[in-house]
């Protein structure tokens, strides 16, 4: 019945008390099941052997607030920097390294603007 009337083909999932849920909440299940996999296949307390496990959200605020570039750890940005100048065309790529290299040292807030200016212009 569920099926047949495409409610979850519509990709906007409403709870019972009307708030929107989360569009990945539908692989809640398989999500859990893999989390447990990669749990049980980890060697116990070893700590190199400890994995980043998928997160699930229940709500659409919970991943924004996840994935917002101020709670994200200054590795990781330095990373997505990295990765985005990768990808960038050659032309852009020379001068956005030169600054590149000044951003690196600078504190967190610096490095956020200039990601937000690389992903602008990956856009």
């Amino acid at each position: 019945m569920v099926r047949s009337s495409r409610w979850l083909a519509s990709r906007t999932l409403i709870s019972v008390g009307g708030v929107r849920l989360d569009e990945e909440l539908i692989h809640f299940s398989r999500r859990c099941r893999d989390n447990m996999k990669d749990f049980l296949e980890s060697s116990g307390n070893d700590v190199s052997s400890r994995r980043k496990y998928q997160p699930i959200f229940v709500l659409p605020e919970e991943r924004e607030k996840h994935h917002a570039l101020d709670n994200q750890t200054r590795a990781s940005l330095i990373k997505m920097a990295e990765d985005l100048l990768d990808n960038m065309s050659l032309s852009l790529v020379l001068s956005y390294k030169e600054r590149w290299k000044t951003v690196i040292g600078k504190p967190k807030p610096v490095i956020i603007l200039f990601l937000e200016e690389l992903r602008e212009l990956d856009k």
